[in-house]
């Protein structure tokens, strides 16, 4: 028997005037019901105001959670579910991530795939300490860093007139690594817009990316029971949902992904992704997919490419163990990348 859940759309990874975005938390709300949005987590850097002045709860059908980016110079973390912000000064990259789970937080490393030369005067922000462990996930494909890899001084107004040019999607790089971890242990991927809105002429009559276009193009899905319009219950349940990998993400810019479905099933049991299920050689095992529109469809075992179609779904039984995901595209464009389901 399938489980049924909700599929609620979001953003992650904003920026409010509280740090270095220029908008107020009525601005972003009000961008966020126009685009759409079920949720959002805010995460300015250093700070938890939003979250001690009590903008936590829903907000007209936008619901409003607060986290922190934790920003040293280098390795930048994005810590959620936390009560107390963090000052990363004087610890080492593993102290703040063990700072975040002593709080019952979920911790993401952001934008790990800085680009390596880059001809705008912008600090690079790469994740360097790979040799850390127990952070919950990593932020696999961000807006901002996608599209500032082709950027330069020469194509800038060409870009940020038609920025959907300079989306490629996660690179390679950031794929295989994800795809590595992932053998060893369940590490959840989420989606980044890394929006902050700026002002590029005095008095903000034009801003970079503002916060209703960049909340139309990478979204996190998650996959929960029923909101009930109650704080401490929705929270949990997107909390919940994030921590066990019962999310997808994607670029609803080319088309809204809501409804995918994912699954393995068993005689006796069914797993979405995120989930772990037990193989049994002598029994069936099956995958299915489903995708609300025609789509390039790919399913990832362990890294490689095990099956590709055109359309709207796809159907195999398993035969080996293997940790499986689904990426899916649209006339070529990535548009969707699901959390593993894990067959043990």
């Amino acid at each position: 028997m399938q489980k049924e859940y909700k599929d609620y759309k979001g953003a992650i990874h904003i920026h409010s005037n509280y740090s270095d975005g220029s908008g107020s938390l009525k601005e972003i709300v009000e961008s966020a019901n126009q685009a759409g949005l079920d949720y959002i987590i805010i995460t300015d850097h250093h700070t938890l105001r939003h979250k001690r002045e009590g903008a936590e709860g829903w907000h007209n059908k936008t619901l409003v959670l607060v986290g922190q980016e934790i920003s040293p110079p280098c390795n930048h973390y994005l810590a959620l579910r936390i009560e107390k912000p963090i000052k990363p000064k004087g610890m080492d990259t593993q102290e703040y991530i063990d700072e975040v789970n002593k709080q019952g937080g979920l911790g993401f490393i952001v934008h790990p795939d800085s680009p390596k030369k880059r001809s705008l005067p912008l600090k690079e922000r790469p994740w360097s300490d790979w040799e850390v462990n127990n952070f919950t996930g990593l932020e696999l494909w961000s807006y901002m860093y996608d599209w500032l890899a082709p950027v330069n001084l020469l194509n800038f107004l060409y870009y940020i007139f038609r920025p959907a040019k300079a989306i490629k999607g996660p690179s390679k790089e950031a794929l295989q690594r994800w795809d590595k971890l992932t053998q060893k242990r369940p590490v959840v991927a989420i989606g980044g817009v890394d929006v902050h809105a700026r002002n590029i002429i005095p008095l903000g009559i034009f801003k970079i990316f503002p916060y209703q276009q960049l909340f139309s193009t990478i979204r996190t899905h998650v996959l929960t029971p029923p909101f009930k319009l109650d704080l401490e219950y929705d929270r949990s349940l997107i909390y919940s949902a994030i921590q066990n990998g019962h999310i997808y993400l994607s670029y609803d810019y080319l088309a809204d992904a809501s409804g995918l479905k994912f699954r393995v099933n068993t005689k006796n049991e069914e797993a979405i992704m995120g989930d772990e299920i037990k193989f049994s050689p002598g029994g069936i095992t099956t995958l299915t997919a489903s995708s609300p529109r025609p789509a390039q469809l790919r399913i990832i075992c362990n890294g490689q490419v095990l099956e590709e179609r055109e359309g709207t779904g796809i159907e195999i039984p398993l035969t080996k163990r293997g940790v499986y995901r689904l990426e899916a595209s649209l006339a070529g464009k990535p548009w969707i990348f699901t959390n593993p389901i894990y067959v043990r």
